[in-house]
């Protein structure tokens, strides 16, 4: 018997297992082609690796009194993480999502990822709860997963361009390791759940997400690192000295307290989107004085109604040569080709030179906030 009272067996086969599943991956990755990170054949594979490991070594599902404590600090810090990203997005600007927000569509895009997600964590379960005390075992349980994450993610990355290759050594490489081996430690020393936990929010939100901070490479890059590094340290902090987590009622107050924070983040999310009716944009010229200042965020409502009913003197948004502009409507008139608008900046001494057609109109300006679009602003104009 080894240390913990883990069979020589046992280690020997769950050696065994990673070293079978790598030789597979490698192969499927690289020859066939068909592993990526959402791939039916990858999911196909890890249910099988699950399977077989059930079958060789043995494989059960328990919580520890641990585990749920261990959940709460995986939430509270991808909480933490997710207002600094949304904060730094105010900053740097936003995204919209790559992936279709259709619900089918959300179903269809989240349920291979999630499946992938789950079932390589319970296989990650699986396997550390059977090495018991073996240190050595351990770091190559972290280190097998590492090197999987790689292989497989490798698919999304063209490694001719410099900028791929950066962010593949930053987010793919130190980051996927850095995850691993946090997910590997808290798993051996827990339970399952904080490990599902972490994993499936990190996978899915960019998935469901209606914009995404954009913050490049480096930043999400340092990020991937960072934040599992971080729970790794309070992870170890909390099982090796065992220093519990806020009692009850201190993680009331810190709820109750941080919950204005998220409250506005979702506000500047919902807002920032353009997803939703009610649309935020940052003023970036001063055609508008003195009503809209450079600088100020207008809240545009897409939900106007005809096109034709909209007051003379409302201050309408509208695409034009390929950015939006923000004019006071002064006339509509008829004509052949449908309904034509008149726009004119309240700063200018003339109409526009254009017309404004009505498949170009995005909506109606309905507030005005001060001041706060200036950090976008700047960053515009610095790039």
């Amino acid at each position: 018997m080894s240390k913990g009272g883990t069979s020589k067996v046992n280690l020997v086969k769950v050696t065994l297992l990673l070293l079978l599943a790598l030789f597979v991956v490698t192969i499927c990755t690289f020859v066939y082609k068909v592993f990526h990170p959402s791939s039916l054949w990858y999911l196909g594979f890890l249910a099988a690796c699950l399977v077989v490991t059930w079958l060789v070594v043995g494989f059960r599902l328990r919580r520890s009194v641990d585990g749920g404590q261990a959940t709460q600090i995986v939430v509270v810090y991808i909480l933490l993480y997710m207002v600094l990203i949304y904060l730094l997005g105010l900053i740097t600007g936003f995204l919209r999502n790559g992936y279709s927000l259709e619900p089918l569509m959300i179903v269809y895009n989240v349920l291979p990822v999630a499946g992938v997600t789950l079932l390589t964590e319970l296989w990650r379960y699986a396997l550390v709860k059977r090495i018991g005390n073996h240190k050595m075992t351990l770091v190559g349980v972290m280190l097998a997963f590492s090197v999987l994450t790689i292989l497989v993610g490798l698919q999304t990355y063209r490694l001719g361009a410099p900028l791929e290759i950066f962010e593949m050594v930053g987010r793919l490489v130190l980051g996927g390791i850095a995850m691993n081996v946090m997910l590997t430690f808290v798993s051996y020393k827990s339970d399952w759940r904080p490990a599902v936990t972490y994993a499936l929010i990190m996978a899915i939100y960019p998935i469901v997400a209606p914009i995404i901070p954009d913050l490049g490479p480096f930043i999400y890059s340092i990020l991937a690192i960072l934040l599992p590094t971080l729970l790794l340290m309070r992870f170890n902090e909390f099982f090796v000295t065992k220093r519990p987590i806020p009692g009850r009622h201190k993680r009331s107050g810190q709820i109750l307290a941080t919950a204005p924070i998220m409250v506005g983040l979702v506000v500047v999310v919902v807002l920032v989107s353009g997803v939703f009716r009610y649309w935020a944009m940052a003023i970036g010229s001063d055609s508008m004085r003195p009503g809209i200042n450079t600088g100020d965020v207008v809240i545009i409502d897409k939900t106007y109604g005809a096109a034709r009913d909209i007051q003379l003197g409302s201050v309408v948004a509208f695409r034009h040569d390929g950015k939006i502009v923000t004019h006071r409507l002064v006339e509509t008139k008829n004509s052949v080709s449908g309904l034509q608008i008149q726009t004119k900046g309240d700063n200018n001494s003339a109409n526009d030179a254009w017309v404004v057609r009505e498949d170009d109109l995005v909506g109606v300006v309905r507030w005005k906030i001060p001041l706060i679009g200036w950090p976008t602003i700047w960053l515009d104009r610095a790039l």
